[in-house]
């Protein structure tokens, strides 16, 4: 799967708010109810995660997270090194449960 089929992929996941949709990259809000799905994609893409939602994470995690707004405990990253650069997927859920901001972000 290319980066461009990943971001096809997220786009077809139903979204309660699309954000940002760019070639390099997508903002999207889904329901929690989707989360499931989402895991699935980005897990064929990305491979497990680096940080799963309540557990720890590496400098090196945080440090890849850092200029997207970080990481926290509540949070999920998945990312990998390419040739070009980084690409990198952030999972923020939101305080009501409802809902989590899902940022997938190529950063040459």
């Amino acid at each position: 799967m290319t980066f461009e089929e990943l971001l096809k992929k997220v786009d077809q996941i139903k979204c309660v708010e699309k954000r940002v949709m760019a070639e390099d990259g997508c903002e999207v809000v889904i329901a929690t109810d989707d989360l499931r799905r989402l895991n699935e994609v980005l897990s064929e893409y990305f491979g497990p995660p680096q940080k799963m939602q309540g557990g720890q994470f590496s400098s090196e995690a945080e440090q890849h997270a850092e200029p997207y707004g970080g990481v926290r405990s509540g949070q999920t990253l998945y990312y990998r090194t390419v040739e070009a650069g980084l690409e990198l997927a952030l999972l923020w859920p939101w305080g009501n449960g409802m809902s989590l901001t899902v940022k997938v972000i190529r950063h040459k």
